[in-house]
């Protein structure tokens, strides 16, 4: 007896990477979740911090979670609708998605993804400004690039939104406004990231030869790990390895963008995470290690010192009597006689 449902169509390998894509971005979040929970949480304890300074971090961390959380509802649900109610579409899941690139839940993903880019490199641009604001002004000319980068990830991706949203052009099928976007989003990325890590590389480097590699002052800033968080280092590769497959139309793209957007919030809150435990590099950071290592070394030195002048005092409680055996306590410190008496003395 036949059945009047349709067979279902076979998947592709596109589909299984959009899918694959989903659950990645599904886990990313959980992980943006719970970065989300430590960040309001170090804010609010920040004591050391004033209230007014914590406000902007505050606004900041909600309003990047709440964007994620917009995304990864309207991503999941129109992938869920594409994969079983509209499963049998003519094309596939695939070819629905695309169809229906215009509609509000799909328009609502690509705004919540553009807005989340620029809220990630704006808050490393703002990393920039501080981590160069005591600089000489030749130096802060290397602020003019990301600075241009970003406006033009700016205006390039809200042309992008302009153009998925009026026209049934996708992200896959016109490369003439989305490739361009990606990539000058990449490279403000990059490039902002390496404006960051160059001074603090420098100033590892500088600090390891001074001080050592086991300085525990200065391991807090100057750490592999503590750069990759400030650099924000993970977003840039992130963004590279997904450009490289995009601009080939390579299927395993769609593994990186769907994910994406939680790395874009996810970057931001490591470093938030930082600055609320006072553990991120600031303009005087580098002048506050170098004076904190040598006030320490300066009060080992005070105690070294005043432990010898204990031990030379406590010697002079066993000076040799006339008469009396010498014993090794005297042999260690160094006496001179002087008349009838030893008198012992520091050489």
């Amino acid at each position: 007896m036949s059945s009047s449902t349709p067979a279902p169509l076979p998947s592709t390998q596109e589909e299984q990477y959009i899918l694959i894509g989903v659950m990645i971005s599904l886990a990313a979040y959980g992980i943006a979740f719970v970065l989300f929970i430590q960040c309001i949480i170090a804010l609010r304890e920040g004591s050391a911090y004033p209230l007014t300074s914590r406000k902007p971090f505050f606004v900041y961390t909600i309003t990047m979670f709440l964007i994620g959380t917009a995304y990864i509802m309207a991503n999941t649900s129109y992938k869920i609708l594409a994969y079983t109610t509209h499963r049998n579409f003519p094309g596939g899941p695939v070819n629905w998605v695309n169809v229906n690139y215009s509609s509000p839940t799909t328009l609502t993903s690509n705004i919540c993804a553009v807005i989340s880019s620029w809220g990630a490199d704006g808050l490393l641009l703002y990393r920039c400004f501080i981590i160069y604001s005591n600089s000489l002004r030749a130096v802060r000319f290397v602020l003019i690039l990301p600075i241009i980068l970003f406006i033009g990830e700016l205006a390039s991706g809200l042309l992008l939104i302009i153009q998925v949203s009026h026209s049934p052009a996708t992200i896959w099928n016109s490369v003439n406004l989305a490739l361009p976007y990606f990539a000058i989003a990449a490279a403000c990325n990059v490039t902002i990231t390496l404006t960051i890590a160059t001074p603090l590389l420098l100033h590892r480097r500088s600090l390891r030869k001074t001080f050592g590699r086991n300085n525990d002052l200065s391991k807090p800033y100057t750490s592999a790990a503590a750069i990759l968080v400030e650099s924000s280092a993970v977003y840039a590769i992130f963004a590279i390895v997904f450009i490289g497959f995009y601009a080939r139309n390579n299927p395993i793209s769609h593994l990186f963008l769907s994910t994406l957007c939680q790395v874009q919030v996810i970057a931001p809150f490591l470093i938030i995470l930082r600055v609320a435990r006072r553990r991120a590099w600031t303009s005087t950071t580098g002048k506050e290690i170098v004076s904190a290592t040598r006030s320490r070394a300066e009060q080992h030195l005070s105690a070294g010192q005043q432990r010898g002048h204990d031990i030379i005092q406590f010697s002079e409680l066993h000076v040799k009597r006339p008469g009396s055996p010498t014993t090794s306590l005297e042999l260690a410190s160094p006496v001179s006689k002087v008349g009838s008496d030893d008198i012992p003395f520091a050489l």
